[in-house]
Formats: structure tokens, C-alpha cells, sequence
């Protein structure tokens, strides 16, 4: 008796170590302490902190599927039921092309004629100081950037993105970097 009590016990303390490796490794996955979720114009730096990407559930000719990230700061709050934005801070948004219907890991590259090729993108948006209230709206004109890639990396639990060699319509250079959770929002039930 005593030999099988020894038995599951060492059993119990080597799937607790094995849990507790796995679960370390996963948090990690999402947490890299040296990356910063920012979003970059020129010399100014703009950090974010939150993700969701929208699923229109819908097919383009080519048989692949829209997707659009939203990468808001801190002092922004988006309403996934209708989309609704409030708050004041930095907002970035971009259309993907995947050839799955779901986002896939990849570089996507921005496609001018938006041909709704898979790993394209089509025109990212950003507003680096979004103001919402109730009678103005916003008070800075949202900024197009064109060219380069955004590398797509799925997480157990998250995406990673980053986007290189853009530039936006005043010709400033664009970059950026987000790393952690993305909720996800099927646009059809949040527009309706």
C-alpha cells in the first residue's frame, strides 16, 4: 500500500511540475517584457494597449476573407456590441486579406488596387490623438499609410503584428508593434 501511495504521489508532483512548466512557457508566449506595444510616426511613439479584430464572415471574389484590426491606447473604450468609440488616445486600423477564415500567420503586404489577393492589405488608418465626445466627434483627421508589410504571427492566445516600411500620406515613415490578447468581433452581430 505504501508503494502505491509513494507511486501517485511522485506521479501528482511530476504533472504538477509539468503543469507548471507549460503554463510558464504559455504565459510567456504573450508577455515578452522587452517588446512595447507601440505605434510609430516619424520620431513620435504612441503606445497601445489593446486589440480587436473584426470578422465580417464575408468571401471576396477571390475566395478570401476580410478582416480588420483595430489597435487603440489606453485612454480609448470600444463598444464591441456596436462599435462604438469613446475616450481620447491613439487608434490604428487595418484591413487584411486572409486566405482562411480565420486570420493566418503571415507577411501581408499592402496592395494598392486592393485586388483582395490573400496576405494583402489594403490602406491602414491611424489617428495618433483621437478626441470623441458627444457633439464634436473626432477632432483630428484620421491619416492613411501605404507600402510595406505587416507580419501576422498567431499566438496560443493572441496575435503578434508588426508593421514595417509604411508610409502615410504626409510621407512619414510608420511603424508599430502589438503583442498580446485580441478579442475577437464578429462585425455582422456587433453592426446589426
Amino acid at each position: 500500500m505504501q508503494k502505491i501511495i509513494k507511486v501517485f504521489f511522485w506521479a501528482f508532483i511530476l504533472s504538477t511540475i509539468v503543469v507548471a512548466c507549460d503554463k510558464e512557457e504559455y504565459e510567456s508566449d504573450l508577455s515578452d517584457g522587452d517588446v512595447l506595444n507601440f505605434f510609430q510616426t516619424g520620431n513620435d511613439k504612441y503606445s497601445l494597449s489593446q486589440a480587436f479584430l473584426l470578422e465580417s464572415g464575408q468571401e471576396t471574389a477571390d475566395s478570401t476573407c476580410l478582416f480588420a484590426l483595430l489597435l487603440a491606447s489606453e485612454g480609448l473604450s470600444i463598444e464591441t456590441s456596436n462599435l462604438d468609440v469613446t475616450g481620447s488616445g491613439t487608434l490604428v486600423m487595418v484591413v487584411f486579406f486572409s486566405p482562411e477564415p480565420f486570420l493566418t500567420s503571415g507577411e501581408y503586404l499592402y496592395d494598392e488596387m486592393s485586388s483582395y489577393a490573400a496576405y494583402t492589405y489594403f490602406n491602414g488608418i491611424y489617428s495618433p490623438e483621437l478626441h470623441f465626445d458627444s457633439e464634436t466627434g473626432t477632432s483630428v483627421e484620421p491619416r492613411m499609410f501605404y507600402s510595406g508589410k505587416i507580419t501576422v504571427n498567431k499566438l496560443r492566445n493572441g496575435y503578434e503584428f508588426t508593421i514595417t516600411n509604411a508610409v502615410d500620406d504626409h510621407a512619414m515613415p510608420i511603424s508599430g508593434h502589438y503583442k498580446g490578447f485580441v478579442k475577437s468581433v464578429n462585425m455582422l452581430g456587433a453592426i446589426r
